[in-house]
């Protein structure tokens, strides 16, 4: 009975030991068959229009093996994996060599997953007895509409004419043409349009291409800012007011502008200034100028040296002091002018002295005058002939030795001497004789006059030896042990005495050794009693 026990329990630890392990693998192979299944149901999504043909799209009827095309696939994508594994690359390939590639069997000639094709239409690209009933390798044709050369000139408009495209399945494909490239008629180059298309069944049509030429053959326009003829004054500043330029292409050019010629404002003249530019296609604008012309319409200006207005003594010789002339143009025109009047200084009146001047151009300037004024206003000097002082024995017979007179523009005065005064020659006393004269201007002299002194007594007189006026020195006979008195009078009426001298017996002499300045004076000397 305990044996029978000790067996029983003995296979039931066997069984159950079995029972896990065979619980583990049936747990194992249905992962890894569930894994499977929905790896398939991954790949079948993965294939276009894999639905049609299900699994057999990549296995042999009988489900055991992989056909033709699940090779391919399995050398892209792993046992159970789900990466992504439908490219181009598997589409173009022929995994049964039934002549249609994968794509063209499956409807997505490109590989990028959209189908083209009805479902009715699938074939199995592993199965070479299952093909397309008609495969299409004829690939469309495009053609451009117009030229497939252009030129247009640079900032003109660009009109794209596109093309035309035909299928001899699809039919017109005119709409589905993919056109790339740009034209940029800114900018002066060679641009490419580029014409590009593909069938439903995958065909790729010859690249058409169409060449745009952007050219730049218009010249640059300059414009005058301003008048094309300027005048301006001789010696005055000119500024240009300059240009400015455009292009069509390069926008503005005035900084690049090309200036020519020069104004010389000092000179008259016509002068040109001549305007270019180039834009950066060497397109040459046309050549504006301006003509500057130079004139001269101004006077010149004279100016006179000295006052408008001179008054000078008559009997002085004028000797005018002229005047200066400035031009703009000519610059110093002071040795052309003409001075006319003229001066006679021994006739006292008014003269007009003129000054005139023309430049190179005929213009005048405004005449200058001077006025001279000759006036006589110098007074005659009346001379003493003989002595000052007279003196005379009470009896005795006088004659009076009479005056001379001179005047700067009358000359002698002497017959129109006025004397005053009489001498009784009888009558013991001091007698004067005054002398004036007047000339015709009206001016007097400073009147002289004559001391005479009638006395009973021979008194010895006084002679001057030797005189000089610079400085004024005379020299006379000298009684020894006299004194004379050298007294001086500018109108021989008050005498005012100067130095005192001792006699000597011999010849003494005097100087006046001050510094006034008299118009007239008069000397004497006086015996001090």
């Amino acid at each position: 009975m305990k044996l029978f026990n000790c067996k029983l329990l003995i296979n039931l630890d066997f069984m159950l030991d079995n029972f896990f392990k065979i619980r583990r693998l049936f747990i194992i192979l249905l992962t890894l068959f569930s894994h499977d299944l929905i790896a398939r149901s991954w790949r079948v999504s993965q294939i276009p229009n894999g639905s049609v043909n299900g699994c057999r799209t990549c296995h042999n009827s009988s489900y055991r093996s992989l056909n033709s095309f699940g090779l391919d696939v399995r050398s892209v994508v792993g046992r159970g994996s789900t990466a992504t594994f439908w490219t181009s690359i598997l589409a173009s390939k022929d995994s049964d060599g039934d002549g249609a590639s994968n794509g063209q069997e499956l409807g997505d000639v490109d590989g990028d997953g959209v189908s083209t094709i009805p479902r009715s239409d699938v074939t199995n690209p592993g199965d070479s007895n299952s093909k397309p009933k008609k495969i299409d390798t004829d690939p469309p044709l495009i053609t451009i509409n117009g030229d497939s050369e252009l030129t247009l000139e640079a900032g003109a408009n660009y009109t794209e004419l596109g093309a035309k495209a035909t299928d001899n399945e699809d039919g017109d494909l005119s709409g589905s043409i993919l056109v790339t490239g740009e034209v940029n008629t800114k900018i002066p180059g060679v641009y490419k349009i580029f014409y590009g298309l593909k069938d439903s069944a995958g065909n790729e049509a010859v690249t058409i291409t169409r060449t745009v030429f952007v050219v730049d053959t218009t010249s640059p326009v300059i414009t005058l800012v301003g008048e094309a003829i300027v005048t301006v004054e001789v010696g005055s500043d000119y500024e240009d007011p300059g240009v400015a330029a455009n292009d069509s292409v390069d926008g503005d050019l005035t900084s690049q502008i090309k200036v020519t010629g020069k104004v010389h404002v000092n000179k008259l003249g016509e002068y040109q200034l001549k305007y270019n530019v180039e834009d950066a296609s060497g397109n040459a604008a046309k050549e504006l100028v301006r003509n500057v012309i130079v004139v001269d319409s101004v006077s010149p200006i004279i100016t006179l040296k000295g006052e408008p207005e001179i008054t000078i003594e008559a009997g002085y010789v004028y000797s005018d002091q002229g005047a200066t002339a400035t031009d703009a143009g000519d610059g110093d025109l002071s040795e052309a002018i003409k001075i006319t009047g003229e001066v006679d200084s021994y006739n006292p009146g008014s003269y007009e002295i003129r000054f005139d001047v023309e430049d190179s151009a005929g213009n005048e300037a405004l005449t200058i005058t001077r006025t001279v004024i000759v006036v006589d206003t110098t007074h005659p000097v009346i001379t003493l002939t003989g002595e000052v002082m007279v003196k005379l024995v009470v009896g005795s017979n006088y004659e009076d030795e009479g005056a001379t007179a001179t005047d700067s523009l009358d000359g002698d005065l002497t017959p129109q001497i006025k004397v005053t005064g009489k001498v009784d020659v009888n009558k013991v006393g001091e007698y004067l004789i005054k002398y004036s004269v007047v000339d015709a201007a009206g001016n007097s002299s400073a009147e002289l006059t004559r001391r005479i002194i009638v006395g009973d007594l021979i008194i010895d007189p006084i002679r001057i030896k030797i005189y000089n006026t610079n400085p004024f020195s005379f020299e006379f006979n000298s009684i020894k042990e006299k004194s004379y008195a050298i007294e001086f009078s500018t109108d021989l009426k008050e005498w005012k005495e100067i130095n005192v001298i001792k006699g000597t017996g011999a010849i003494v002499r005097f100087e006046d050794e001050r510094d006034e300045v008299f118009s007239q004076v008069y000397f004497r000397v006086r015996i001090i009693e």
